[in-house]
C-alpha cells in the first residue's frame, strides 16, 4: 500500500501530538505550533488543558478501581505512586477499562515486602477485573453429582484468589459502613472474589478452602485438589467429606465453575 506525504505528515503530527499530552516535556514547545490560538489561549496554553486532563483521567481511573488503597497512602505518596505507574505503565489501549490492573504491583516493587496496602490494592484490582470480566456457564447441581477422581474444574472468568498477609476484609467492611480505617497486624487471610449475575462479591475464606480452589485453579485434579486441602486440614479427616461437599454445593450456587472435563475419558 502507498502512504501519501500527506498522511505521513499527519501520522508524525499525530503522534508528536500524543507524546506532548501524554509523557514527554521536551515535546511540549514543538507540539504546541500544531495547534490554532483560540480565544485568549495560544497553542501552548491549548494544550496544557489536554496535558492536564490526561493526567487526572488517569488518576481518577485509579482511585475509581483502589479507593481503600488509595485512602491509606499519605497524599505525597499517593500521588507519586499514581503518576509513578502511569509513567511505567500508560494506557495501551482506547478503554481504560485495564489500565489500574498492574497497580497493585506497582505499588509491591515501590514499597516492598510484607504491606497491607499492596495486599489491599490485590483485592480491589482482582474487583475491578471480576466487575467486567466475559460471562461464562456455570456448573449445576446436577453436574455436580457426574464429578469422578480424575475431573478438571474450570473456575469461572471473574474468579480470583488472593492469599493476603493482612486480614484485609475487614477494612473494606469499614470502608463501605464509612467507618475510620485502621491498618491490622499481620495475619493471613484468604479471600475468594467473584461475579454471579451483575454483583462482585468478597469474602475471607478458610485456608483448607482456598487451597482446594487454589488447586483447582492450577489444573490439578480433583483427587489432587483434595489431596491438597486435607494437608492444610485441621480438624478430624473425618470430618471433611461434609465440610467438602458444603464447600462445593455453596460455590456452584453461586457461579464459581464454568465447566469440567474428564481427561481419562477424552483419551479414549
Amino acid at each position: 500500500m502507498t502512504v501519501t506525504v500527506e498522511a505521513e505528515n499527519l501520522a508524525s503530527r499525530q503522534r508528536r501530538l500524543f507524546a506532548a499530552i501524554t509523557e514527554d516535556d521536551d515535546a511540549v514547545a514543538p507540539a504546541a505550533e500544531l495547534i490554532r490560538a483560540g480565544g485568549s489561549l495560544d497553542g501552548a496554553a491549548r494544550l496544557a488543558i489536554y496535558r492536564r486532563m490526561y493526567a487526572c483521567r488517569l488518576r481518577d481511573a485509579i482511585a475509581e478501581d483502589y479507593p481503600i488503597a488509595c485512602a491509606l497512602l499519605a497524599e505525597a505518596e499517593l500521588a507519586a505512586a499514581m503518576a509513578g505507574y502511569s509513567r511505567a505503565h500508560p494506557p495501551d489501549s482506547y478503554s481504560l477499562d485495564h489500565f489500574t490492573w498492574r497497580f497493585a504491583d506497582y505499588l509491591a516493587t515501590v514499597r516492598g515486602g510484607l504491606d497491607v496496602i499492596v495486599d489491599v490494592a490485590r483485592v480491589e484490582g482482582a474487583i475491578a477485573m471480576a466487575s467486567i470480566a466475559p460471562d461464562a456457564p456455570h456448573l449445576t447441581p446436577a453436574d455436580l453429582a457426574t464429578l469422578d477422581a480424575g475431573a478438571r474444574l474450570s473456575l469461572a472468568p471473574s474468579v480470583h484468589l488472593i492469599a493476603a498477609q493482612y486480614p484485609v476484609c475487614a477494612l473494606f467492611d469499614a470502608h463501605r459502613d464509612g467507618r475510620t480505617l485502621t491498618a491490622p497486624a499481620p495475619a493471613p487471610e484468604c479471600v475468594l472474589v467473584w461475579r454471579k449475575d451483575f454483583v462482585v462479591w468478597r469474602k475471607a475464606v478458610p485456608r483448607p478452602a482456598f487451597a482446594l480452589l487454589e488447586a483447582l485453579a492450577a489444573g490439578a485434579t480433583l483427587a489432587d485438589a483434595l489431596a491438597a486441602t486435607e494437608a492444610t486440614w485441621p480438624g478430624p479427616p473425618s470430618d471433611l467429606d461434609g465440610q467438602v461437599f458444603s464447600w462445593f454445593e455453596s460455590w456452584v450456587a453461586e457461579g464459581l465453575f464454568s465447566g469440567f472435563d474428564h481427561p481419562a475419558e477424552d483419551c479414549q
